[in-house]
């Protein structure tokens, strides 16, 4: 990701936000085999000064959106976001938050 010109934080903030963010995304990938982990794409978010990652899953011809901040808090999810799919997010990011370290 190319450092956004409105994050202003020192290095380490922004790669402890990027590294945590990889964390996810690789147990997103590893974990949820009912839908398909299409894209993700890293954003800056002016409001809480971090980056977040917008992730895209798909099953069938049905694409849902979900973005996750660096602390594992979900911050947006598109309407009719699938209730099986949020639960296995859900407990995903609270199982890492848990055992993380």
């Amino acid at each position: 990701m190319n450092k956004s010109m409105l994050d202003k934080r020192p290095e380490e903030e922004i790669q402890s936000d990027l590294i945590a963010l990889d964390v996810i995304e690789k147990l997103l990938e590893n974990e949820i085999s009912s839908f398909a982990l299409e894209d993700q794409e890293s954003l800056f978010d002016e409001e809480f000064n971090e980056i977040i990652r917008k992730f895209e899953f798909s099953r069938g011809l049905k694409c849902h959106l979900i973005v996750i901040g660096p602390d594992g808090f979900i911050r947006w999810m598109s309407k009719g976001f699938p209730s099986i799919l949020l639960q296995e997010i859900h407990n995903l990011l609270i199982i890492q938050a848990l055992y993380q370290d």
